[in-house]
């Protein structure tokens, strides 16, 4: 979600971008007044049951870094898949992947926008009157921020404006899973248990005995649509997120897909920090990502050595 202060935006006479195009505008208005926009990169911090930690990189392997999701919500705003049909190579090397990273990379490098920063303090403190972070921000800064009560909120992501007039606001999300291992005993006991536990009456009990037990900062951040929809949130506020929910789509877990975003971190660094050439870097690194996709899907008999190469 796009957080923003209100009271700020207002005595700047600035309203809430609703296009990157927009962004781009409002940047330099911000940064006249030693002010900036927030555009997450580092580690994904998460709030559940009342803890904030960092996410497992083990679970949605692209999710390691809040960066590879930035870079990914450009690419589906422009309406690119990360994968081919397949999931046998990535997208990367199309004209649409080339100008969603020169965008990303183009906000640090040439928009000054910061790599590490701490969202919490900047938005309280007023240095980040926008800022783009996960949706359970809205958790800590109810607790974190009681004197901005009133003075803030959140809306739907800037988006990519289409030929049509509308605006793209795709996200993408990735989350925590239930398994059941091959060798469990009692299988069918297990598959009650993860029906029972997903179900939404009890996942909405979960939600609710957790709020009311640690308060609004432990709101649950449910997958399950009929448990968000029981939680305590304000209806405008709830309707924004209604609204963002639309444009979730879910990153893709394929084999050797853990190579991905590592490789997205690593051109980004490269072209950011070092000022390497953006097509070059991203063909280099997507080479050695496919590579990996093709060696794990032949290690777990998807392809044959006789099959397409990426």
């Amino acid at each position: 979600m796009l957080f923003y202060r209100q009271d700020i935006l207002d005595e700047l006479g600035i309203e809430v971008p609703q296009t990157w195009d927009e962004v781009l505008q409002v940047i330099p208005e911000l940064q006249k007044l030693n002010m900036n926009f927030g555009l997450p990169w580092t580690e994904i911090k998460r709030n559940v049951g009342g803890r904030v930690g960092e996410t497992p990189a083990g679970v949605g392997s692209l999710s390691a870094s809040q960066g590879v999701l930035t870079f990914l919500m450009f690419l589906n705003q422009r309406g690119m898949e990360l994968f081919g049909e397949d999931a046998a190579q990535t997208n990367l090397h199309t004209q649409e992947a080339y100008e969603a990273f020169q965008f990303w990379t183009d906000l640090y490098e040439l928009y000054d926008l910061p790599v590490e920063y701490n969202a919490e303090n900047r938005f309280r403190l007023g240095e980040m009157p926008l800022l783009i972070a996960p949706y359970t921000l809205y958790n800590t800064l109810t607790v974190f921020a009681p004197e901005l009560r009133g003075e803030w909120g959140f809306a739907p992501v800037p988006g990519t404006r289409r030929e049509d007039g509308t605006i793209d606001r795709t996200v993408p999300a990735s989350g925590t899973a239930a398994v059941i291992l091959s060798d469990t005993q009692d299988k069918e006991a297990a598959w009650e248990f993860v029906k029972w536990w997903t179900q939404a009456e009890t996942q909405t009990r979960y939600a609710l005995d957790l709020e009311a037990l640690m308060g609004a900062a432990a709101r649950y951040p449910a997958a399950n649509p009929e448990t968000l929809r029981s939680l305590p949130w304000p209806l405008e506020d709830y309707r924004k997120l209604e609204e963002q929910l639309r444009w979730v789509k879910g990153v893709p877990e394929v084999p050797g897909g853990y190579m991905v975003g590592r490789h997205l971190d690593n051109a980004f660094r490269r072209v950011v920090e070092k000022q390497a050439p953006v097509r070059e870097t991203l063909l280099d690194y997507n080479r050695v990502m496919n590579e990996e996709i093709r060696a794990k899907r032949l290690e777990l008999g998807l392809d044959t050595e006789g099959g397409s190469r990426p």
